[in-house]
């Protein structure tokens, strides 16, 4: 079509009308992919490349975010009660709360008490902490400093201040690991029912309640993780 045409007609502010296109869907099956079920023999791990469990998960949640964690329980422990001052915890004793927690997801009981009461002691849990310094620690758990947090009306208002520094430490350890040729997006919900604004309600997830993540998953056979 000329471009005189698209102009506006002398005297009126109207344009030439377009003819208009009408998309129309159907169904449609697609192939499907040409794959083969075939055994070809087993995949080749150099087992000197593998390592123990603790391995794995400290290279992701390494010393130095353990000691982020001690740092900052401490310091939180201190600015709720001056006078008591600090209860004093190491990078060790993070370590062993955060086994700890690993257990109770494993083995569940109804509270916490129980892995350390005579009748249902769990010796895992309880050889590691008393329960009183369990409770001591768990109460004064902290990953950042509550008082140089930004108000909400600052720009640099985060709503994840709380956990910033834990997310960048983790971050930073996931972008060690090189990327494989083939990679997939998915989405979760971690169960939460508390008060949060980054809480969401998908009726058609297993959990309907919780905090929608995204994250990036590969299989990478030679190093031995997924």
């Amino acid at each position: 079509m000329p471009l005189a045409d698209l102009l506006p007609l002398a005297g009126t502010s109207k344009y030439v009308d377009m003819p208009e296109h009408v998309y129309r869907w159907r169904a449609d099956r697609a192939p499907p992919p040409q794959m083969s079920s075939e055994f070809k023999g087993y995949v080749h791990v150099d087992e000197g490349s593998l390592k123990n469990p603790i391995d794995y998960f400290k290279a992701f949640f390494n010393d130095e975010m353990t000691q982020l964690i001690a740092d900052q329980t401490n310091l939180y422990s201190v600015q709720c009660n001056v006078a008591k001052g600090s209860v004093g915890t190491t990078k060790i004793e993070i370590e062993r709360l955060l086994s700890i927690f690993l257990k109770m997801c494993i083995v569940q009981m109804p509270r916490y008490s129980m892995y350390w009461e005579a009748e249902t002691r769990y010796s895992p849990i309880a050889s590691l902490m008393s329960r009183d310094r369990f409770k001591k620690l768990k109460a004064f758990l902290h990953f950042n400093d509550n008082s140089k947090a930004p108000g909400k009306n600052d720009s640099s208002y985060d709503k994840l201040y709380k956990i910033r520094p834990l997310l960048q430490v983790l971050r930073e350890s996931c972008l060690t690991v090189p990327p494989e040729e083939i990679n997939s997006v998915d989405e979760r919900i971690v169960p939460f029912k508390g008060k949060s604004s980054l809480r969401r309600y998908l009726p058609k997830k297993t959990k309907e309640i919780g905090i929608q993540n995204f994250f990036k998953k590969w299989e990478n056979v030679k190093r031995g993780y997924v």
